[in-house]
């Protein structure tokens, strides 16, 4: 795996979600949504960390290669053994076109934890994803707690690199020890692991700009700040590899999540401005653009961008797909006529996005 350069750049995890929008709803970003974080974050970030390829998300590898980032890629798990490998094959297939851009399979976020499978399961799964990769480049690991690590050792031996979490907020600890803290708990779990010689990458880590205070944890501005100031200099100096947790705030999480904090750890609001306790700390995005907040007409924007791929990359080789997109610009198909006709063609495989 390559090693991250020490650059005044933050690896971050990013969820394409707008106002408006969640995983419950049906309202999703666009294509052309999607391209335009991937563009904007381009200018603070060489590393993206993303939760799936659920959606429109399926694209960000394509989009993600344009702008020379690369990926960790999740993959969702359930107890639906039949999704699973539905979201597998669907993470492979992109995997194995887009290795450029993925470097790291995340086979599960949190599974353990939250109790959706057992440690067995969780290997077979694992084994599964690395017997279909046709690349050796790609790294695959899963993400928990550095405490349920310490609980279930024979995952270490499965995975390339162990990633965990670290919360100082959560851990109702005061800012002033958060990054001490964070950093420490990686040298202790390093320590403590030397014998599998595994890498350990810090896969989330945040403080909240608002929120409860939790203990003598405070989320504000000002100590969100201070965190993520502290917390990259010591990584940094102490070559730990790192996500902040997260590119943009999610609103939607105060819906269904009991903590008012969880969509506050955003380094840019929901609407794309920087916060401006983060002026001068992060870097200005080159082109300013906020996100839209809703986007009128997703379906338009899909098969544009769709059409435009299909073009260049498939024109040659499949005259007749020139049928399909002079049909859409002929306006003698839908939107989203084209689009299923688009998405038929992707699940049998007849063309690999």
């Amino acid at each position: 795996m390559q090693k991250y350069l020490k650059t005044n750049r933050y690896t971050v995890f990013h969820s394409p979600l707008r106002a408006n929008q969640s995983p419950f709803s049906q309202l999703h970003p666009s294509i052309l949504d999607i391209e335009n974080d991937i563009q904007y974050l381009n200018s603070i970030t060489n590393r993206l960390r993303i939760y799936d390829l659920s959606g429109n998300n399926q694209f960000i590898p394509q989009i993600a290669e344009k702008y020379g980032i690369k990926l960790t890629v999740g993959i969702s798990l359930s107890n639906d053994d039949q999704q699973n490998l539905k979201n597998i094959d669907a993470l492979i297939r992109s995997a194995n076109n887009h290795h450029n851009a993925i470097e790291t399979i995340v086979v599960g976020n949190d599974i353990l934890a939250k109790n959706i499978m057992d440690e067995s399961k969780l290997i077979d799964y694992i084994r599964l994803v690395k017997s279909k990769l046709n690349s050796d480049k790609i790294d695959v690991t899963i993400s928990e707690s550095w405490e349920l690590w310490i609980q279930h050792p024979s995952l270490i031996k499965e995975v390339d690199h162990i990633t965990i979490h670290i919360y100082p907020y959560y851990q109702t600890l005061n800012v002033d020890v958060a990054a001490l803290y964070a950093v420490g708990t990686h040298e202790r779990f390093q320590s403590a692991l030397t014998q599998y010689k595994k890498e350990i990458i810090v896969g989330e880590t945040g403080w909240p700009s608002n929120g409860k205070i939790l203990g003598e944890a405070v989320p504000n501005s000002e100590n969100q700040r201070k965190f993520i100031e502290e917390f990259k200099t010591l990584a940094e100096s102490n070559d730990i590899k790192y996500y902040f947790f997260e590119a943009f705030d999610e609103k939607w999480k105060d819906i269904v999540l009991t903590s008012d904090a969880e969509h506050n750890f955003g380094l840019f609001y929901e609407n794309g401005t920087m916060k401006k306790s983060l002026i001068g700390l992060i870097p200005e995005p080159s082109s300013f653009n906020t996100r839209n907040t809703f986007n009128d007409s997703p379906d338009l924007d899909d098969s544009i961008y769709l059409i435009n791929y299909l073009e260049d990359n498939f024109s040659s080789s499949l005259p007749w797909i020139l049928n399909l997109t002079s049909w859409w610009n002929d306006e003698s198909i839908t939107n989203i006529e084209f689009l299923n006709a688009v998405n038929y063609l992707i699940k049998s495989e007849i063309i690999k996005i």
